[in-house]
């Protein structure tokens, strides 16, 4: 008895079967355009793709839940501090004023970034950044007056402040918006084909302190009736100024990604607390090591620039420029007395301000 086979009515095996005859054509025969992954027997066996040959090639590895983004940065910043207090009576309004010029500091950076990639958290982030500056040059100016608006000044010094030093610490949580695919834009729909752009609302914590130390102390100007002596002091000037802000911040960063470049924009308002410490090492009325305080409410503004070159999927250089400004309301001035007493004035205004760039490198884990 004999079996019929079935009959399918299908090209596929036909055709792979032509296909197939008429690729085994003698190589001098053959299309110039036709590429030959085996030559055998004279004859070309056109090439196969890889995938082709091994699909689980084709499957794209799922973006991990979590990375991780550490950098370090070394730069040059430079800075100015400056503080009056006034009289606690109505006259002068200006009675010391302190100005902190010409800060040229080297500064180390670090920063760290957490990023959650998948499931109920995706699109939160987590920064934190510090730093750390050395001043090698600086001059600090204290001048005091009898008379309001910085008139009727009696006396003037100068001081090196060469030593002095700045940190910052930073903290904030953010959210990753991408504006193209929440508003259906032709210019951010385009834009979206070549690059991605992102913007990061935050809210977060900003530390800052400046420690400024005055050190060679010089008497440049003194009216004849105080009877000092103008050139440089007699006795080692060793005076401090540790000054400190931290509060709130409300920030905002605008981010272009591409393939190897990304371009990143941020700026953040801070509302802090301003403290200020010193000690006068030369003024025997005074309290050692806490000759006065200040301390007032303050605002604070920072702008940062960065840009990044993707060496790989992992390496980054990264060149950052900032500006910061931060700048008291009227507070209070505290004196401690080497007799116990406690005097108090007014704080007319502390500020802060400064500017630098860094360079370094970004490692993604």
């Amino acid at each position: 008895m004999r079996l019929k086979m079935p009959i399918f009515y299908s090209t596929t095996h036909s055709q792979k079967k032509q296909s197939a005859q008429a690729s085994l054509v003698p190589v001098s025969l053959r299309s110039k355009s036709q590429k030959c992954s085996l030559i055998l027997l004279g004859a070309c066996i056109p090439s196969v793709a890889l995938a082709d040959l091994k699909p689980w090639l084709n499957v794209v590895s799922p973006e991990p839940q979590f990375s991780l983004d550490f950098g370090a940065n070394y730069g040059v910043r430079s800075g100015e501090f400056r503080w009056h207090v006034g009289s606690a009576g109505s006259a002068p309004n200006i009675l010391s004023e302190l100005e902190y010029q010409g800060l040229e500091f080297s500064e180390y950076r670090l920063y760290a970034r957490l990023s959650v990639n998948q499931g109920r958290l995706k699109h939160w982030q987590i920064d934190t950044q510090l730093s750390n500056a050395s001043a090698e040059r600086g001059t600090a100016i204290d001048s005091d007056y009898q008379q309001n608006h910085r008139e009727g000044m009696y006396r003037r010094s100068t001081s090196d402040l060469g030593g002095s030093t700045s940190r910052s610490q930073n903290l904030s949580l953010g959210y990753r918006i991408t504006p193209s695919s929440l508003v259906d834009w032709p210019v951010l729909q385009k834009f979206s084909e070549s690059s991605q752009f992102t913007v990061i609302p935050s809210i977060g914590w900003v530390f800052s302190e400046q420690t400024l130390k005055m050190t060679q102390g010089t008497q440049t100007f003194a009216t004849p009736e105080r009877g000092e002596v103008l050139g440089r002091f007699t006795e080692a000037l060793n005076s401090v100024y540790e000054a400190s802000w931290n509060g709130a911040a409300f920030g905002m960063v605008g981010q272009i990604e591409g393939n190897q470049q990304t371009l990143r924009i941020g700026y953040q308002q801070i509302f802090a607390r301003f403290r200020a410490v010193a000690d006068w090492n030369l003024r025997t009325d005074f309290q050692h090591p806490r000759s006065f305080s200040h301390a007032a409410n303050a605002t604070a503004s920072h702008l940062n620039l960065d840009y990044q070159w993707h060496v790989n999927e992992r390496w980054a250089i990264n060149l950052r420029w900032f500006h910061e400004r931060w700048i008291s309301n009227t507070g209070t001035d505290t004196v401690y007395l080497a007799s116990g007493e406690r005097v108090r004035s007014r704080l007319g205004e502390a500020g802060w301000r400064s500017t630098g760039y860094n360079l370094g490198m970004q490692m993604r884990f």
